[in-house]
C-alpha cells in the first residue's frame, strides 16, 4: 500500500496533471503527510501485535498460507522450545504430509519422536530422511543414535562413519562411535574417537567423561582422573564426573 502511494506521488510530481496549478501543493502535502505517517504507524502497530513473538508470527503465516510446509516445520521447532512436544509433533507431521520429500521435516519429526520415546517411529523417519537426502550427515547421525539404543552396534558404527564421511568435523559422531566401540570391547578405536572429538572441540564435556571411562577400562587411573578434572573444569556441577572421581579417590560426594 505504502509503496503504491509513494509511486503515485512520485508520478504526480514528475507528470503534473492540468488541474495541479489550481491546488496548493505545499498545503496539500501538510495535510496528507501526517495521514500517511499515522497510517504507517497504525499498520506497523497492527503487525507487531500479530508478530509479537516467533510463535504468533508463524501462526499468522500458517493462517495466510495453510499449505506452507516450511511454516509448520518452523513452528514445530518453536513448540519444542516451549516444551510442548505434543504440539510440535502435530505441526511436524503436517509438514511431512504437505511435503513428504522434504528430508528436514522428517529429521525434525524423528527428533520429536525421540523426545516422546517413540523410538521405532523415529528410526523410520531417520531412515526415510537418509533416502531423500543421502548427502546430509545429520540423518546418519540420528539413525546411528537409534541403532545404538536398540543395541544394533555394527549398523550404528556404519552410520556414524557415514556421517563423518560427509562431515569430518562432526565431533558428536566421533564421541558416539567411540561409545559403541567401548561397549563392544574395542577400547583402542574408542579412545582414538574420543580424542578426535576433543581435538575438534576442546570444550566437549561428554567426550572427556567418556574418555575417562575408557581410561578406567584400561586401568589408567591417573589419566581417568585428569579427564574427569577437565570435565569438572567445564561443568563444575556435573554429577557423573563428581561421582566417578569420588569413587576413584575414595571420597564421599559433597551434597
Amino acid at each position: 500500500i505504502f509503496l503504491i502511494l509513494a509511486n503515485a506521488c512520485h508520478y504526480l510530481i514528475k507528470n503534473p496533471p492540468a488541474w495541479r496549478t489550481s491546488i496548493n501543493i505545499p498545503r496539500l502535502t501538510k495535510i496528507l503527510l501526517p495521514i500517511y505517517i499515522l497510517s504507517l504507524s497504525f499498520f506497523s502497530w497492527q503487525r507487531s501485535q500479530v508478530w509479537k513473538d516467533s510463535l504468533t508470527l508463524w501462526g499468522d503465516v500458517i493462517r495466510q498460507f495453510p499449505k506452507s510446509a516450511l511454516a509448520y516445520h518452523n513452528r514445530a521447532e518453536i513448540w519444542i522450545g516451549f516444551g510442548r512436544p505434543d504440539l510440535a509433533l502435530r505441526d511436524a507431521s503436517t509438514a511431512v504430509m504437505l511435503a513428504p520429500h522434504y528430508a528436514d521435516s522428517l529429521l525434525n519429526r524423528g527428533r520429536i519422536y525421540v523426545m516422546t520415546k517413540a523410538y521405532d517411529l523415529a528410526l523410520e523417519d531417520f531412515s526415510r530422511a537418509i533416502e531423500l537426502a543421502p548427502g546430509n550427515p545429520e540423518g546418519y547421525m540420528e539413525r546411528g543414535n537409534m541403532l545404538l539404543y536398540f543395541r544394533q552396534y555394527e549398523p550404528a558404527i556404519r552410520d556414524y562413519t557415514d556421517s563423518l564421511r560427509r562431515d569430518p568435523r562432526k565431533n558428536e559422531a566421533y564421541n558416539n562411535r567411540g561409545n559403541v566401540y567401548l561397549l563392544t570391547g574395542q577400547d583402542g578405536p574408542a579412545m582414538a574417537d574420543y580424542t578426535k572429538a576433543l581435538e575438534i572441540d576442546p570444550s566437549y564435556t561428554d567426550a572427556y567423561l567418556n574418555r575417562a571411562m575408557g581410561h578406567l577400562v584400561r586401568q589408567e587411573t591417573p589419566q581417568a582422573v585428569q579427564d574427569l578434572n577437565a570435565a569438572l573444569m567445564l561443568d563444575p556441577l556435573n554429577v557423573l564426573a563428581r561421582q566417578k572421581k569420588a569413587e576413584i579417590l575414595g571420597h564421599p560426594v559433597a551434597r
